[in-house]
C-alpha cells in the first residue's frame, strides 16, 4: 500500500524481495504458493539450545 500510495500505480499482488544491489534480481514470490516453511527444525533447534541451558544451570547450581 505504501509503494502504491507514492508512486499512484496499482501494483499486481505480488510481493516484491528486493536485493543489496538496488532492485538488481528483483524476485517475484506469488502469495498463492504455499511456503513450506522448516518450523519443525527449528522446534527441534530451540529444544536442545533449552535442554543444554538446563543442564548448564544444573550443574552451576550443583544440582546434578
Amino acid at each position: 500500500n505504501f509503494l502504491e500510495n507514492e508512486i499512484g500505480v496499482k501494483l499486481p499482488d505480488y510481493y516484491l524481495q528486493l536485493t543489496i544491489d538496488c532492485g538488481v534480481d528483483i524476485v517475484c514470490i506469488n502469495p498463492t504458493e504455499k511456503y513450506q516453511a522448516p518450523h519443525l527444525g527449528y522446534t527441534f533447534q530451540w529444544l536442545f539450545f533449552a535442554l543444554c541451558l538446563t543442564i548448564v544451570i544444573a550443574k552451576k547450581n550443583k544440582l546434578i
